[in-house]
């Protein structure tokens, strides 16, 4: 496999692009933290890759557009997947229109409504881990994702992305969050206004916070 450039470097892992038997794929390799014990390290690595690889192919199965897993190596930390040729809606939300990314952030609370009907959380959805390709938004990046066993875990997926949208689209974030909730409400069903209800405390919560910080 080669490795055509990189794309993101973060303290957890290294994700590149890489050409892979004559295919663009993109490549997640988690990365040894020296503070921690070699064997529980190598542990730790193992177990989070093949969790993203299941959880990656588990929320395909429900109809949500997340890539392709090619290949798993737990041992050595690494998933390779589809590359997923487009835009995130962080680069789209900076550019265009709210007319084009009202139906776009539909979408979105579409997949969060279905994975929260199936008692999953991402864990880490914001506009950064959602690429438009042709019309479609697929969800990446599910690291941190775990299943949920209650309106907490799922009021706090929605808080992440509301913050997510108030700090790097604030122009428009209301109206594409009022899109996140009503497509959110669609596909979650009699469950949506505890969740709403949990969203306003965890809300008040992280506001309190802020003061006193």
């Amino acid at each position: 496999m080669e490795t055509i450039r990189k794309i993101y470097l973060g303290a957890e892992a290294e994700i590149s692009l890489c050409d892979w038997l004559g295919f663009r794929v993109v490549s997640k390799r988690r990365r040894s933290k020296g503070y921690r014990v070699k064997e529980l390290d190598r542990k730790i690595i193992a177990t989070r890759t093949a969790h993203e690889a299941s959880m990656l192919s588990k929320v395909r199965s429900f109809g949500i557009p997340t890539p392709f897993v090619l290949h798993v190596d737990p041992v050595g930390g690494l998933i390779v997947m589809q590359y997923i040729e487009g835009s995130t809606l962080s680069e789209l939300a900076s550019r265009e229109r709210l007319e084009k990314l009202k139906p776009l952030f539909h979408r979105v609370g579409n997949h969060l409504g279905v994975l929260h009907r199936n008692k999953i959380a991402h864990g880490d959805p914001t506009t950064s881990n959602m690429i438009e390709m042709k019309g479609e938004v697929f969800m990446v990046d599910f690291g941190l994702a775990s299943y949920a066993s209650g309106i907490e875990q799922m009021g706090e997926d929605l808080y992440v992305l509301q913050m997510a949208l108030k700090s790097a689209h604030h122009a428009h974030s209301r109206e594409l969050f009022d899109s996140v909730l009503s497509g959110y409400a669609e596909k979650l069903g009699p469950s949506f206004p505890s969740v709403l209800k949990r969203l306003e405390e965890i809300s008040k919560r992280g506001r309190y916070v802020e003061r006193i910080s």
